[in-house]
């Protein structure tokens, strides 16, 4: 998991390029900053693994170049 651009470095280290790779944005939709962060971290996760595939348990805002399959949270059944 990342928060800013310091963590990125850490936070994607171990992922294989090309793998499948699971993220999730609940708690962070509703918070101005927590979803620029987001957005900056999987835009700079995208960059660096370069994913064939991401899982995103709750939704996933914006499009992305890359297959995305939500599961949505509790909250949004």
């Amino acid at each position: 998991s990342w928060s800013d651009e310091a963590s990125h470095a850490f936070a994607f280290a171990g992922l294989a390029p090309g793998s499948v790779v699971a993220v999730s944005s609940v708690g962070v939709l509703r918070d101005r900053e927590a979803r620029r962060l987001f957005a900056a971290g999987t835009e700079a996760m995208l960059a660096a693994v370069r994913p064939s595939l991401v899982l995103c348990h709750g939704r996933m805002p914006g499009t992305w170049d890359v297959p995305v399959r939500e599961y949505p949270s509790r909250w949004e059944r």
